[in-house]
């Protein structure tokens, strides 16, 4: 870009070629012998002013089309970075629901545990009274118990010594009604 600014610049000053070229004009005799190389080296400056140019916009070509993958390639790590943003805050959403499901199941859990605790500590004292009682049953005295002919004897004293009722033309009698008290008792007993 200097080197085009600077030929322009040496081109049109005061005694830079366009100036000899106009005075090359204004004198026919010399016009025809300094005329023609003249032109061929305005040309030949032009011609490198003109390649520079070119340069100097295959550069600009480049640099734009670096820019743009730039653009591109940043906008692409936008999008990467925006969908792994939302990938992460979907992850972390999936965590904290199973970590929700997780507390909440160790809740249960634990709570399951407790009542089983609780029930394993009732049963525990029922064991214990139970294995009391039974201890003081195999260390207990014997009682000895009444004999079949002494329970029939109190049975018959408690029952008064009545007419049996009747039913009908049916006749209960006492002896029927001692005996079924005492298979009643006897049924309960064993």
């Amino acid at each position: 870009m200097s080197v085009i600014r600077s030929t322009a610049q040496r081109m049109i000053e005061a005694e830079g070629s366009i100036s000899y070229l106009i005075d090359l004009l204004g004198d026919p005799e010399d016009a025809r012998y300094n005329l023609k190389p003249e032109i061929e080296s305005i040309k030949k400056t032009a011609q490198k002013c003109l390649e520079k140019a070119e340069q100097i916009s295959q550069k600009f070509r480049y640099w734009y089309l670096v820019i743009m993958h730039l653009k591109t390639t940043s906008l692409s790590k936008r999008g990467d970075i925006i969908k792994e943003k939302e990938t992460t805050s979907l992850k972390q959403q999936e965590e904290k629901e199973k970590e929700s499901k997780f507390d909440k199941k160790r809740q249960a859990l634990e709570e399951g545990i407790s009542r089983l605790k609780q029930t394993l500590g009732e049963m525990q004292r029922r064991v214990d009274k139970k294995e009391d009682e039974v201890q003081w049953l195999r260390y207990a005295p014997l009682q000895p118990e009444p004999s079949i002919m002494e329970e029939i004897e109190l049975v018959r004293r408690m029952i008064p010594q009545t007419e049996a009722p009747t039913i009908g033309k049916i006749h209960i009698h006492l002896h029927v009604l001692i005996s079924l008290g005492l298979i009643m008792w006897l049924t309960t007993k064993f």
